[in-house]
C-alpha cells in the first residue's frame, strides 16, 4: 500500500504536486467531532484542511490523517423514509437485472444493517460487514447477519457473496487500493456491485468548498473513480449520478483472472511444428528465424530442427540457449542438406520466403506463420 505521509498518493503512490490544489483554514477535526459544552472549545478542535492532486493518477485526496472512527459508519440517512424508498426502488432493479434472487450479497460498512431488512423482502440473502462494534451489536440484536470487521481486515475462507453495495464509504478510507482488495477477496468470480461516493465533478462544477470534509480523505470525479475501481480489479458496466447529482454511482463487476495456460497446448502453431518436426517425409528441418517468437517455439518443440538460420551475423556461430540447437548463416542450408524450411521470422516471414525461393532457389518444403497458423507456402519439387 502506498505511505500515508502526505506527499504519496494512497491509490497509485506517484508524489502529489505541490502546492495543494486547495487549504481551508480552521475547519472542524472530523464531522463527528460535537463538543458537549462551549466550554470545551481549544485549538485541537480545528485543522487546516490540506487537498492535493496526485500527480500520477490525479486523484484528489487530503493530505490530513483519517479520523479516528474512520472504519466506522456513522449515520442516520439510512433510517430516513425517502432513502429507503430510494433504495428499495434501486436494489429491486439491480436484482432483477442481474439475477441474483436467492443469491448471498454484502453491504460494505452497513452501520446498524437498516438496510439489509430491505434487501432481505426482496428476495436475496443479505449480509452486512461493518467494524464498529456497537452497531454490529445492535444489526445483530435485530436478526440481522452482520460480519464484524473492515475491508482488508477481514476476509472469508472462501469468496462467498454474488454482489455487493458500498454507499457514501470508500471516500473515508486512507488506502483505497487494499479496501477494495479487500472487497474483491469476499466476491465470488464475476460478483457484481454497486459504489456510490459524493460527486467532486459536481462540487468543481459550482466551486462548493464547503463540502470538503476531514473525514472525506478522497474526493473522487468519475475519472479518478473509474481509475481507482479498474486498478483494484473491477470492470466498470455503467456510470451515473444519483442525489440530485450529489453522487456518483458505478455499477462494477469483479473482474476473473485471466488464465491462458490451453495456449501452451491447443496452440494450431506449436502443433503443426511438432507435426512437421515428427514426419519423416519432412526431411531434415531447419527453422528460420532466432527471433523472439522463433526460439519461444523451439523451446517447446518436442523434436528439435537441425539448425536454426538466421541472416543476423552477431547471432551466428551461437547457440539457442533452452536446446543449444546451433544458429547458422542461411548459406548454409545446403551444406546442412535441409529439406523443410520453417519460417519464423516475424514481420519478415514473407521477405524471408521470397530470399528462399527466388534468390537462394530452395525447392524444399516451405512454412511459414499466417494469421496464427503455419501453413505451407511451397510444397518440395
Amino acid at each position: 500500500m502506498a505511505p500515508m505521509n502526505g506527499t504519496t498518493c494512497r491509490l497509485c503512490g506517484a508524489l502529489l504536486l505541490d502546492p495543494p490544489a486547495l487549504t481551508l483554514e480552521r475547519v472542524p477535526v472530523g464531522a463527528q467531532a460535537f463538543l458537549d459544552s462551549p466550554g470545551d472549545l481549544n485549538q485541537h478542535a480545528t485543522v487546516d484542511l490540506i487537498l492535493a492532486e496526485c500527480a500520477g493518477c490525479g486523484l484528489l485526496q487530503l493530505r490530513n490523517q483519517p479520523v479516528a472512527y474512520y472504519r466506522e459508519v456513522i449515520t442516520a440517512s439510512s433510517v430516513s423514509a425517502t432513502v429507503l424508498s430510494a433504495r428499495r426502488q434501486q436494489f429491486c432493479a439491480f436484482i432483477d437485472e442481474f439475477g441474483l434472487q436467492g443469491k448471498k450479497v454484502i453491504e460494505v460498512g452497513c452501520g446498524k444493517g437498516h438496510l439489509l431488512d430491505t434487501l432481505e423482502e426482496l428476495g436475496v440473502q443479505a449480509w452486512g460487514l461493518e467494524s464498529g462494534s456497537a452497531s454490529v451489536a445492535a444489526g445483530r440484536a435485530h436478526g440481522r447477519r452482520i460480519l464484524e470487521g473492515y475491508p482488508g481486515e477481514t476476509t472469508a475462507s472462501d469468496p462467498i457473496f454474488d454482489a455487493f453495495f458500498c454507499f457514501n464509504f470508500l471516500e473515508h478510507s486512507p488506502h483505497p487500493g487494499e479496501f477494495l482488495k479487500g472487497v474483491r477477496g469476499l466476491l465470488k468470480d464475476g460478483a457484481v456491485g454497486i459504489v456510490e461516493v459524493p460527486n467532486f465533478d459536481n462540487d468543481i462544477s459550482i466551486q462548493r468548498h464547503y463540502d470538503l470534509v476531514i473525514d472525506h480523505l478522497l474526493n473522487f470525479t468519475s475519472q479518478t473513480l473509474g481509475l481507482t475501481l479498474a486498478f483494484s480489479g473491477f470492470d466498470v458496466l455503467s456510470v451515473g449520478t444519483c442525489w440530485d447529482g450529489d453522487s456518483i454511482r458505478m455499477v462494477v463487476r469483479k473482474r476473473a483472472p485471466s488464465n491462458y495456460q490451453n495456449w501452451k497446448t491447443n496452440n494450431p502453431v506449436l502443433g503443426k511444428m511438432n507435426d512437421i518436426l515428427a514426419d519423416p517425409e519432412s526431411g531434415r528441418v531447419a527453422v528460420w528465424g532466432a527471433s523472439h517468437e522463433g526460439l519461444t517455439l523451439v523451446s517447446m518443440v518436442n523434436h528439435l530442427p537441425v539448425c536454426i538460420l538466421d541472416s543476423a551475423q552477431f547471432k551466428q556461430g551461437k547457440y539457442e540457449p533452452s536446446r543449444g540447437i546451433p544458429i547458422v548463416a542461411p548459406g548454409e542450408l545446403e551444406s546442412r542438406k535441409i529439406d523443410t524450411v520453417i519460417v519464423l521470422a516475424a514481420i519478415y516471414s514473407e521477405e524471408v520466403v521470397q530470399t528462399l525461393v527466388h534468390r537462394m532457389g530452395f525447392c524444399g518444403n516451405i512454412f511459414r506463420v499466417e494469421k496464427g497458423l503455419l501453413v505451407q507456402v511451397q510444397g518440395r519439387h
